[in-house]
């Protein structure tokens, strides 16, 4: 290694060291290929000091491969080292081996997903991972969420409604992306002229277990958007008042609530309605972080009534 002065800098020095030794094991007769692995690993921890991330990723990717190379290391050391060369070929290996688990097995469809363009080739990836038994959560609801997209981009409406349907079936869910499942089936049947169908759907956001005030107010002030966007305003206006009925809400998610139902009168020619939820928001003493609510009141007050 050596710095702009072409003088290697001592930890410069220490990591070249370090790696030297990891090397020396790597080549030792009866050391297990685990361990010649990990001492390959370690080496890659030491390439900070290389001149451009190109060459650090060309030395790090060479370790993998010859990590891959070696005869017996242990599955999870082969899924492990697979995961971090990161290529299509090296996910699709990992797919074929029986000991890989779920989470990472939805980890290579998910990456196999983004690396190609076709879209039914996409799809199909998303799809896998829902129907695995134990990905993580976090895994399981962004394949459900992706493969909707998909299936919205080409109308197939009762197709959206089956992929988003599963978000129950895997436990650790968050609460918000359970509430945006429901609310998006419910859109679909809005989309259909199917309003109790739709209805039924939204109302699921309010039995969803163990939310927290500001995850059911959010909620709540979400669906009343999904009912404006179809001209439902009654049923909008009942999910304002859901949310200002959650028990524990505090003023600053009073603001949010009173703020975004008066731009839904305002909105609808009614500024005088408007002004009633906007007046609201200005005697609430609100956090910092709230308080951008009160200054856009104060702003839309200004621009409708002076």
């Amino acid at each position: 290694y050596r710095n702009t002065k072409g003088k290697a800098t001592w930890s410069e020095k220490q990591a070249g060291k370090a790696r030297t030794v990891f090397l020396f094991i790597t080549q030792l007769p009866n050391v297990s290929d685990d361990t010649k692995a990990d001492a390959f690993l370690a080496m890659t921890n030491y390439y900070k000091y290389e001149e451009n991330d190109y060459t650090r990723e060309a030395l790090k990717k060479d370790n993998y491969t010859q990590i891959l190379s070696l005869k017996n290391i242990s599955p999870q050391m082969r899924i492990k080292t697979l995961q971090l060369r990161k290529t299509q070929k090296d996910y699709l290996d990992l797919l074929d081996i029986k000991e890989a688990s779920d989470a990472d097995k939805a980890e290579a469809y998910s990456a196999l997903a983004k690396s190609i363009y076709n879209t039914d080739k996409k799809l199909e990836y998303y799809l896998k991972i829902t129907d695995l038994k134990k990905p993580t959560a976090y895994q399981f609801y962004n394949a459900i969420f992706d493969a909707a997209k998909i299936y919205t981009d080409q109308k197939k409406i009762p197709e959206i409604r089956k992929v988003l349907s599963k978000i129950d079936n895997v436990d650790g869910v968050p609460f918000d992306k359970k509430a945006q499942a429901y609310r998006n089936i419910g859109e679909t049947y809005f989309y259909e002229k199917n309003m109790p169908a739709g209805k039924i759907e939204i109302g699921k956001v309010s039995k969803i277990k163990n939310g927290q005030p500001k995850e059911f107010v959010e909620a709540f002030v979400n669906n009343a958007s999904s009912y404006i966007n179809y001209q439902m305003f009654k049923e909008a206006q009942d999910e304002y008042k859901d949310a200002l009925n959650v028990k524990g809400i505090t003023d600053n998610l009073k603001a949010y609530v009173y703020y975004n139902n008066g731009n839904m009168y305002y909105n609808k020619s009614n500024a005088a309605e408007a002004r009633k939820f906007w007046d609201k928001v200005t005697n609430l003493k609100l956090d910092s972080s709230y308080f951008g609510y009160k200054m856009k009141t104060l702003e839309l007050i200004g621009k409708s009534f002076y």
